[in-house]
């Protein structure tokens, strides 16, 4: 009787980190097998051995494939040394980087495109730009038609060639209200004397939060005196004081870092651009938005007590942190320690927010009494708030 093939060697903790890794690029195991870079670089088609990859871990024979599409190395995906913070943060900056390609790499052009389909696509640009501009730049048309024309503004080998000043300021609009590649077109528009009173007038116009502080830190590119000739046609009183303090005054960093406290997933989404886009330094700031020393003061609390109950608490209050503590809590509900978990239903209750309820209210069903008495007092606690909803709302247009 003939011998049977020898099992595969496989990696099991890379399997637990691709799991990671697909929700780290928004996908999903079911549908990233027909992501077109997935079919081109690691050819499995078959979601049945995605599932196999997960549970018992990918053949090493394919563990560089699988790399390759997210671009890092191989090692980042086996090596046991790498924590999952240090893992998540590569397969972060990897994904921002695939997002936000630098400016002096050419992006691929989609295989499918092929010369006629571009040469119309610029066509179609052309005719949209000249019309858009005839109709005075409205901003609703960037917002229903940028999509339309992201491999424009995406693509620069693509439209490096295309002289059209209209091309030129419609780009620039689709590339800050979409966060793509907007340095590259922003130093690109430096000599182009219709941007600023564009950008002046959008500023008047618009209510999106974050296209409207990458506007803030644009204008701070350009002559300050240009820039105050523009601001007749301002009528938000709030606009000029922002323009004037902060834009003229080269302080526009300082402006989004205070905003934090009112929209703080989006001002940490735009400080992160600046540091990769624009090469900011701003201290005490990382790539994901957020502090790294709160982030590693979370990372280093191992047991929930009464003592590190108020430094959660503290820590949830601070600009881009209520969301990771509120994780970290999900996790702890998970300890085998009653005592603990009765003081993470406890600190959920003091935080409050709508997500933090929704926890506790898991709580309450609880095996263990004690612990379940932590959920029910959790539960007294926020139905004591004026706001019986809970004192943060973390919904964000």
């Amino acid at each position: 009787m003939g011998r049977g093939r020898k099992p595969e060697e496989r990696s099991i903790v890379a399997g637990i980190r691709f799991k990671r890794a697909i929700e780290i690029f928004g996908k999903k195991r079911t549908t990233i097998v027909y992501d077109r870079r997935w079919i081109k670089i690691v050819d499995i088609w078959d979601e049945k051995t995605i599932r196999t990859w997960v549970k018992d871990g990918i053949p090493l024979s394919k563990l560089s494939k699988v790399a390759q599409f997210f671009r890092v190395p191989g090692h980042i995906f086996s090596d046991e040394k790498i924590n999952e913070n240090e893992f998540d943060k590569i397969i972060h900056e990897s994904k921002f980087h695939l997002d936000n390609p630098d400016g002096d790499i050419p992006v691929k052009r989609p295989e499918e495109k092929d010369e006629y389909s571009i040469e119309q696509l610029l066509l179609d640009l052309k005719e949209f730009a000249a019309e858009w501009f005839r109709k005075g730049c409205p901003y609703g048309e960037i917002e229903n038609n940028y999509k339309k024309f992201k491999l424009c503004f995406n693509d620069l080998e693509f439209i490096k060639d295309v002289e059209d000043d209209k091309i030129d300021l419609f780009l620039l609009g689709c590339s800050l209200h979409s966060g793509k590649n907007w340095a590259y077109w922003v130093k690109r528009n430096l000599k182009n004397d219709a941007i600023i009173k564009y950008l002046v007038q959008v500023m008047n116009d618009i209510n999106y939060d974050r296209p409207r502080l990458r506007i803030l830190y644009a204008l701070q590119q350009f002559p300050q005196n240009q820039v105050l000739e523009c601001l007749d046609g301002v009528v938000n009183p709030a606009a000029i004081q922002i323009l004037e303090e902060y834009v003229v005054k080269k302080r526009v960093v300082e402006f989004i870092l205070s905003q934090r406290e009112i929209i703080p997933q989006k001002a940490n989404q735009v400080l992160k651009e600046l540091i990769h886009l624009w090469d900011e330094q701003i201290s005490g700031f990382g790539l994901f938005g957020v502090a790294q020393s709160l982030i590693s003061k979370l990372e280093r609390i191992k047991v929930i007590d009464t003592s590190t109950s108020k430094d959660l608490l503290n820590i949830s209050t601070k600009p881009g942190m209520h969301i990771p503590v509120v994780d970290f809590l999900m996790k702890a509900m998970s300890k085998p320690d009653p005592y603990e978990r009765y003081w993470v239903y406890i600190t959920l209750g003091l935080i409050g927010s709508d997500s933090a309820k929704a926890l506790v209210e898991q709580g309450c069903n609880d095996e263990d009494e004690f612990a379940r008495s932590g959920a029910e007092r959790a539960m007294d606690i926020m139905n004591e708030k004026p706001d019986s909803k809970g004192g943060k709302n973390e919904k964000e247009e």
